[in-house]
């Protein structure tokens, strides 16, 4: 019984530090851009570090509508799926008539959320980087770091397939949801870097800040179930 609960304990404290390290690569990066090969975008007049990569990747892609209507759709589908969650939780609310008796996971997949809410605001006002190019109905360059669309959608899903990986028992209804998630998320990375409305390092910021509260989140979730189960 004892081996066990160590290997338990040893994942949980993996993914922990895991979720350190990315998001100190997510820090990194940022001093990256700011420090490395910096230039101003002429169409923009704002300033992009790491000025040759994103420049080559964004000169080669171009833009594309097409897959910028389609990570927007994809971004408000992510609200649908918190959606689902925040019912089930307030369901149990008023059914257990306690926050207390609601499922620690439903709690802690809310206040993921809001982390990854609290990040977007905080980086539209601490301004990294600026976008590629101006969005119609502009007079001067969004804020673009980290893309806001991969960092929310990536956030939602990841947590969302840990929550179906421990709420669902039927496999292939398991295996259906969790493999959505990984596409949704392929096509959010992917699309946004086509749609051309952001730079490869905005991405990638996303990607990383994501990941790394998705892990924060499943130690979180392994922590209460140890709990649970002691």
């Amino acid at each position: 019984m004892e081996k066990p609960k160590k290997n338990f304990i040893n994942k949980t404290n993996l993914m922990f530090i895991l979720s350190g390290v990315i998001f100190a690569l997510f820090l990194f990066l940022i001093i990256l851009l700011k420090t490395i090969d910096v230039e101003i975008v002429l169409l923009t007049g704002k300033k992009i570090g790491l000025a040759s990569i994103n420049k080559s990747l964004f000169e080669s892609l171009g833009t594309s509508e097409i897959w910028y209507n389609i990570t927007e759709i994809i971004g408000y589908f992510s609200l649908l799926v918190v959606g689902v969650f925040a019912a089930l939780g307030v369901i149990q609310l008023v059914k257990r008539r306690s926050l207390k008796a609601v499922d620690k996971d439903i709690i802690v997949y809310g206040l993921g959320v809001c982390l990854l809410i609290v990040f977007y605001i905080l980086f539209e006002i601490i301004v990294v980087n600026y976008r590629p190019i101006l969005l119609d109905g502009s007079i001067e360059a969004e804020a673009s770091f980290p893309s806001s669309h991969t960092l929310l959608v990536l956030g939602i899903m990841g947590m969302t397939a840990f929550e179906i990986n421990d709420r669902i028992s039927n496999n292939y209804i398991k295996w259906v949801g969790i493999s959505g998630c990984i596409l949704i998320s392929l096509i959010m990375v992917i699309g946004r870097l086509l749609s051309g409305v952001h730079w490869f390092t905005d991405i990638l910021g996303g990607v990383l800040l994501a990941s790394s509260l998705v892990l924060l989140f499943y130690s979180i979730i392994c922590k209460i179930s140890k709990n649970n189960n002691n």
